[in-house]
């Protein structure tokens, strides 16, 4: 940036110049050569001094101008520094909050992680409690199939035993 400043105030001057090499030339171009007066070579030299003091300040302003734009810039400049500085400040909180969080959720993966074998072991050893509660559910479902058709043989049993001291009932009251 400030080398685009400088390439400014050096184009400044070199247009500066121009332009007083222009109205020297322009002065003495015009005219014919022929003797010059005392009076006129006053007149002449008064005109050139103008003609230098006009660009003089004309370049003057010119760098005044180029000054202040330079001053703008580098406050600009230093602003943009500063909030740059301000910046990676924050970025190198938020870097140190980013690896805490990291940090952090590594432990709590591999707390899960654990807690997840501890999980599995678990569910291994309840789906083998579970098969053993089945078959053992499987022994005493054929147990009472069993014992049903017992009871129901015995019901059988029962009313033959009840239909026969019926009958014998009968039996005695007739004789």
């Amino acid at each position: 940036m400030r080398r685009i400043l400088r390439e400014n105030l050096w184009m400044m001057m070199v247009i500066g110049a121009f332009l007083v090499i222009v109205a020297i030339a322009k002065v003495g171009w015009g005219q014919e050569q022929k003797p010059l007066t005392p009076e006129q070579k006053i007149e002449k030299l008064e005109e050139t001094v103008n003609a230098y003091e006009r660009l003089w300040h004309q370049a003057r302003i010119g760098v005044l101008n180029v000054e202040d734009k330079l001053k703008k810039l580098q406050k600009t400049y230093d602003l943009l520094l500063k909030q740059a500085q301000k910046l990676t400040a924050e970025k190198v909180g938020l870097m140190g909050e980013l690896k805490a969080a990291n940090e952090q959720s590594s432990k709590k993966v591999k707390e899960y992680e654990e807690k997840l074998g501890q999980s599995n072991d678990e569910i291994v050893h309840l789906a083998s409690n579970l098969e053993k509660l089945n078959q053992k559910y499987g022994v005493l479902l054929i147990q009472s199939q069993e014992l049903m058709t017992e009871k129901i043989e015995l019901e059988e049993k029962i009313k033959q035993a009840n239909a026969k001291i019926a009958q014998l009932e009968l039996k005695g009251e007739e004789e």
